[in-house]
């Protein structure tokens, strides 16, 4: 009997060790990279003659808005407060 669950157990490590390789070998999903500035995957609201806002803030598509002294806000409410200000 003890040969038998020593044989399973062996077989059990094996077939582990065979999943484990197969999925080592699996292809990576493509990640963005996170070198790339803010700007290039949000874009930024300007005016509608295309200049910045003269109050000196900064408007994105996805809802952040980032103060003239470098806060930032998500939907009104600050996620950042930036060092000295």
């Amino acid at each position: 009997m003890k040969l038998q669950q020593t044989e399973m157990i062996v077989l059990g490590l094996a077939g582990l060790a065979v999943y484990m390789i197969w999925r080592s070998q699996a292809p990576k999903a493509n990640k963005p990279s996170d070198t790339g500035k803010p700007a290039s995957w949000v874009d930024e609201i300007f005016q509608s003659g295309g200049g910045s806002f003269g109050n000196g803030w900064r408007y994105f598509e996805n809802g952040t808005a980032i103060d003239p002294s470098g806060n930032y806000y998500f939907d009104g409410k600050m996620v950042y407060q930036a060092s000295g200000a």
